[in-house]
């Protein structure tokens, strides 16, 4: 029998999810994030941990108006100066998987272009050196609230430290993040998740926050919604993410595991996540 009745609660700080499952007070908690609690719930017989597919992209946005961020050998050096696995274990707890452009794993269409600016302190160092850098320089990060985003930050932060670029950590709740970064483009660098399905296209819009103003880029996305049969959109699909490696209009850094808890017995739950959203029309108690 499906429910009746869905009473949905927010909860975001993530020591008050742990409570709120350990006390039972949700029956379900879509989208966790406390990882590091896992464990302790996995050994409770009566909840059911499921790690499923998810559509969200952690990117290191750039705002590629500022320089020296406008320079390609400059956002290369960046993406080559970071070891995306460490930033995963960091930051997820494990519970994720590297991305070497904004693409979703998950799409058919999907290569893997890690190895295009894979972890290289050296070359990262040569390539700064060679755009006028040999020095490093000094950025700042904005960064919304949620524990993922600051902790990446942080390792990206010693990361870039061992190349010689400082970066300065300024968190920001999502109203001012909004303001600042998404509306008026006052950020060099920044870390959010983008969660909609296919939405590589914003970096062919020039006035999108990142600023990235591409023809290159623009042609290939003309290319993607030009393709007539499955193959050529693979193709185009599969150029597209390649040319996205080379220029480097953001770094991406991983792609999301969808986390949820659920009381042992409720059935109908969604385990990997297409769309961002908590479905809950099939939902129903096992007895």
């Amino acid at each position: 029998m499906k429910l009746n009745t869905v009473v949905f609660k927010l909860v975001e700080d993530p020591s008050a999810q742990v409570a709120a499952v350990q006390a039972g007070d949700v029956d379900f908690f879509p989208l966790f994030s406390s990882p590091e609690s896992l464990e302790q719930f996995k050994s409770n017989p009566d909840l059911v941990v499921m790690e499923g597919a998810s559509e969200a992209e952690v990117l290191l946005g750039i705002n590629n108006r500022r320089k020296p961020l406008d320079n390609v050998l400059v956002r290369r050096a960046l993406a080559k100066a970071i070891d995306r696995k460490a930033v995963v274990d960091g930051a997820e707890f494990g519970y994720g998987k590297p991305i070497g452009s904004h693409f979703s794993t998950n799409h058919p269409a999907y290569i893997d272009t890690t190895e295009v600016n894979a972890y290289d302190p050296e070359a990262a160092k040569a390539l700064l050196a060679e755009a006028g850098y040999p020095e490093g320089f000094e950025v700042t990060i904005k960064v919304p609230p949620q524990g993922p985003f600051v902790r990446s930050a942080e390792i990206v932060a010693a990361y870039f430290e061992q190349v010689g670029v400082k970066l300065n950590i300024e968190k920001l709740q999502w109203p001012q993040w909004l303001e600042q970064v998404f509306r008026n483009h006052s950020f060099d660098l920044s870390i959010v998740d983008h969660d909609a399905p296919m939405d590589f296209d914003v970096h062919a819009n020039k006035d999108y926050f990142y600023g990235y103003d591409s023809q290159n880029y623009r042609d290939a996305l003309t290319a993607v919604k030009a393709a007539t049969t499955p193959d050529a959109e693979t193709q185009s699909l599969q150029a597209i993410q390649k040319l996205f490696a080379e220029e480097v209009p953001v770094i991406p850094l991983y792609q999301t595991r969808n986390i949820s808890v659920a009381r042992k017995g409720l059935n109908g739950l969604w385990k990997n996540m297409p769309v961002f959203m908590a479905n809950m029309t099939d939902v129903h108690w096992e007895n």
